[in-house]
């Protein structure tokens, strides 16, 4: 029915406005300092209408989380597309990745925050579905290419990524060792390449 598609028009116009306004306050404040008033303020919503579309405070950080993952998974691919070579585009996708978590936005809310507000695994289980998901398809291609030794993708995307994560917490809270993050990063990716790999 028409009335009902406008009404879900209508919720979903909502649900964007709170993510949008909230991830500027989360951005800024941190999920902490950031109260359940301060959301009601800054959007100028109603208490209940956050807590209708979101639950809880949590649930709409949830929600903003993972609009977050879907546009860092999103800016990689386009950082790599243009890219023919699968080496480098595993390395230029690690690199973006790397550059993108240390947005002042992405390191508060994705780096230094969802792992402690959502807890270890619902968090894990969102990157899967976004970063894993990016990293497992190029890990694929290089291996079909024969510049990264065959094994499990799924694996060692996981492991890739938690790597690439924990690198973006160290950059994130000291700045000074970004350049040595980025190296340590190259010379575990080395370790990947086949020896026979040009």
């Amino acid at each position: 029915m028409v009335v009902n598609g406008v009404r879900a028009k209508q919720a979903e116009a909502t649900r964007a406005r709170l993510r949008r306004r909230a991830r500027r306050l989360f951005a800024t404040k941190g999920y902490a300092s950031a109260s359940t008033e301060d959301l009601v303020r800054t959007t100028g919503l109603t208490k209940g209408a956050l807590y209708h579309h979101f639950g809880d405070k949590e649930g709409l950080f949830r929600s903003v989380v993972e609009d977050l993952e879907r546009e860092l998974a999103q800016a990689v691919g386009q950082a790599t597309e243009a890219e023919a070579d699968p080496w480098r585009r595993l390395e230029l996708a690690c690199k973006a990745y790397l550059e993108i978590s240390l947005r002042p936005d992405v390191a508060r809310i994705l780096v230094l925050d969802a792992p402690s507000v959502l807890g270890w695994h619902e968090w894990c289980e969102i990157d899967k579905q976004y970063g894993v998901a990016m990293f497992d398809k190029t890990l694929r291609q290089a291996m079909v290419a024969g510049v990264v030794r065959a094994q499990p993708t799924g694996t060692l995307a996981q492991v890739l990524l938690g790597a690439l994560n924990v690198a973006a917490r160290v950059a994130a809270t000291r700045s000074e060792d970004r350049d040595e993050v980025w190296f340590t990063v190259a010379r575990l990716l080395s370790g990947l390449r086949t020896p026979s790999a040009p």
